[in-house]
């Protein structure tokens, strides 16, 4: 169930799907906080896991969101490695997303690893 971003606030959906060899899909929704639909978009990749595939639905949603000049975001992703490796030093973390992840600003890493916390703005790219 989708939950609504406190106002002034909005919120990203990010998904990938990975088939092997190389084939991916991205997708990305951004919603305000009374739900309307303000942006989405989806893609296709050539991405080598399933790992990759995720990390780059997130920096997509990142990317869209400075395309639509919002600053005041919170990014909701079901993948627990692309996360880890955002909140955890990027050395620590999966070798195979790290040149998807190593783009992210370092601003929002913290935020990332904590779901339902804002991100700072989104301006660094």
């Amino acid at each position: 169930m989708w939950i609504a971003p406190t106002p002034h606030f909005f919120k990203i959906n990010v998904d990938g799907a990975w088939m092997a060899p190389l084939h991916a899909k991205v997708g990305v929704i951004i919603r305000d906080s009374d739900g309307l639909l303000i942006g989405g978009e989806a893609k296709s990749l050539v991405r080598a896991s399933f790992e990759e595939t995720e990390a780059e639905a997130i920096l997509e949603g990142m990317k869209l969101a400075h395309k639509h000049h919002i600053d005041h975001t919170i990014i909701e992703s079901n993948s627990k490695a692309a996360i880890d490796t955002l909140s955890i030093c990027l050395c620590n973390g999966s070798w195979r997303i790290f040149p998807i992840v190593k783009v992210i600003p370092p601003s929002l890493v913290m935020v990332l690893s904590r779901d339902g916390l804002p991100c700072p703005p989104v301006n660094e790219f």
